[in-house]
C-alpha cells in the first residue's frame, strides 16, 4: 500500500493527476491499482449524496403541489433553484474548488433555501389582499414585502460563512467549499 497526505492541493485533482501519471506506468502480471482511503469513500458518498439531493427536489416539488395545487408553482421554483445552482457552480469556478461532498451538501442546503424563500413569496401572494389582483401584480407586491427579510437573511448567512470560504487554516479544505457552495447560491 503507497499512502500520501495532501497539503494546499484538493483531492479530485490530485487523484486526477496520479490516474493520469498511473495509466502510462506497465503493471506487471497480476499487479493491479486500487485508490481507497478518503478517495475511494468520497466515491462512494457521491452516489448517496447525488440520490439524496434528487430526493430533495422531488420532496420539495411534493409539498409545493400539496401547498400550492398547483403544477406550475414546483416547476417555477425549481428553475428558480437551477439558477441558484448556477450560483453554487461559479461559487466553486471563482474560487478554483472542485465538488466533493461538502460542495454537494451545500447544493442541498440551497435547495432548501431557495424553495423556502420561494414559499415565503408565493404564500404571501394568497394573502385575501393580494389573491384578487393579476397574478404578476400579486407576485411583485409579494417580493416586495418578502424582499427585506429574504435579503437580510441571506446577507447574514452570507457574512457568516465569509470567514470560512476565505479560510486556509487546517481543516478548511472541508469547510471551504461548503461555505463557498452557500455564499455562490445565495447570490
Amino acid at each position: 500500500a503507497v499512502t500520501a497526505r495532501l497539503e494546499d492541493r484538493d483531492l479530485g485533482s490530485t487523484m486526477t493527476e496520479i490516474q493520469q501519471r498511473l495509466r502510462s506506468l506497465p503493471l506487471p502480471a497480476g499487479v493491479h491499482l486500487e485508490f481507497g482511503g478518503v478517495y475511494q469513500t468520497e466515491q462512494d458518498s457521491f452516489w448517496s449524496l447525488f440520490l439524496v439531493a434528487i430526493a430533495a427536489v422531488l420532496l420539495v416539488s411534493l409539498i409545493l403541489l400539496i401547498e400550492f395545487r398547483e403544477f406550475s408553482v414546483p416547476v417555477s421554483v425549481m428553475l428558480v433553484t437551477l439558477m441558484a445552482l448556477l450560483g453554487v457552480m461559479l461559487g466553486l469556478r471563482l474560487t478554483g474548488m472542485t465538488i466533493n461532498i461538502s460542495s454537494i451538501v451545500g447544493a442541498i442546503m440551497i435547495i432548501g433555501i431557495v424553495a423556502e424563500n420561494a414559499i415565503f413569496i408565493l404564500h404571501f401572494t394568497r394573502h385575501p389582499e393580494l389573491a384578487s389582483r393579476p397574478l404578476r401584480e400579486a407576485l411583485i407586491e409579494a417580493a416586495g414585502h418578502r424582499a427585506r427579510p429574504i435579503i437580510m437573511t441571506a446577507l447574514m448567512a452570507g457574512m457568516g460563512l465569509l470567514p470560512a470560504a476565505l479560510s486556509h487554516g487546517i481543516g478548511s479544505e472541508t469547510q471551504r467549499p461548503f461555505a463557498c457552495v452557500i455564499v455562490g447560491g445565495i447570490v
